[in-house]
């Protein structure tokens, strides 16, 4: 089956990721998508991970014990609000 395709940024605390629509949604392949993050070195139990969905809105990727956990819906529009919801205790 094709991969999803994506970009993502890593900042100090945070992981955007941008689903290319090419492929496996990142939704539907991220499982897959977690793992690639903890190959390149990146501890995703640390980092609030936020990603651009198919139909453009911003949510989050839950993570524990570097696998993927479950979703939470942040439907923000931009990814500075999606970072500030995604931060916030």
């Amino acid at each position: 089956m094709i991969r999803s395709r994506y970009t993502f940024k890593h900042a100090s605390d945070t992981v955007l990721i941008e689903d290319l629509c090419d492929g496996r949604s990142v939704t539907n392949d991220v499982e897959q998508v977690i793992g690639d993050l903890v190959e390149r070195g990146i501890d995703v139990d640390r980092h609030a991970i936020v990603y651009r969905d198919t139909m453009g809105r911003w949510d989050q990727i839950l993570t524990h014990n570097g696998k993927f956990s479950g979703f939470m819906a942040l439907c923000k529009e931009s990814a500075d609000e999606a970072i500030a919801a995604a931060r916030r205790p």
